[in-house]
């Protein structure tokens, strides 16, 4: 707890300060974070999950490389706010995956207990967080640098609006509580911190513009890990 609140103040007060966009390390390069993975974000990437037998039992060391290796690169090569932000989200999603895989955990029983319900809604789970990346995406590569965290925000806020939506038939299981608990603890802080008047149904969120597609000549930006550390580069920017 007390690492944990050392990283979000030191996400105020960078904030605060306002930064410059983050420049990865000299030797970096983003293809090795990409390389990492990112199935520990649930749903992100697939319409189910696993829950047990020997498949959960290696999806859970699989998970676990990959946040350490999502982990490695953030602390290698990058800095600043940056660090801070992608810490506080990587750090929240390795805890979820230590609790989640530790058997007979509270987190686990409720994951079990949960499970079932998510992954019959799974598809519009997927579609909730592929809807979150492509906007930000697009921020990203489209959006006037001052811009890019608005979109962000306001993107989350609806990614948490159609979780709780499409988990509606979940309540009863606890599926609901247990994936909106892990937004918050993923991203909560430093939306708290930083987002200001782009709030939740906000008009300043309204306001923001359609964004264009993106073009086959455009940069992508796929991974979740890169989306976090691209947008927090932009934090201080008027």
């Amino acid at each position: 707890m007390a690492s944990k609140l050392a990283v979000v103040g030191a996400l105020l007060a960078a904030s605060l300060m306002g930064v410059c966009r983050a420049q990865l390390k000299d030797g970096c390069k983003i293809e090795t974070l990409r390389s990492c993975g990112d199935d520990f974000v649930p749903y992100g990437r697939k319409t189910e999950v696993l829950s047990s037998g020997e498949a959960f039992v290696y999806r859970c060391g699989k998970l676990q490389e990959q946040l350490t290796c999502s982990k490695k690169f953030i602390n290698t090569c990058v800095d600043g706010l940056t660090k801070v932000a992608a810490t506080l989200a990587v750090d929240a999603f390795e805890e979820d995956v230590e609790s989640i895989c530790s058997v007979g955990s509270e987190r686990h029983e409720a994951y079990v207990e949960a499970v079932g319900c998510m992954n019959s809604v799974g598809k519009k789970l997927n579609s909730c967080w592929r809807t979150f990346r492509g906007i930000v995406q697009k921020a990203i590569v489209k959006a006037p640098i001052k811009d890019v965290l608005p979109y962000t925000c306001c993107s989350y806020h609806d990614l948490v609006g159609c979780t709780d939506q499409s988990l509606t038939p979940c309540e009863s299981t606890g599926g609901k509580e247990f994936a909106l608990d892990l937004l918050q603890r993923v991203f909560g802080d430093a939306v708290n911190l930083v987002c200001n008047k782009y709030k939740k149904g906000s008009e300043a969120c309204k306001a923001l513009p359609k964004l264009p597609s993106l073009g086959a000549k455009d940069r992508k930006v796929d991974n979740y890990v890169e989306l976090l550390v691209e947008a927090a580069g932009t934090i201080g920017h008027k």
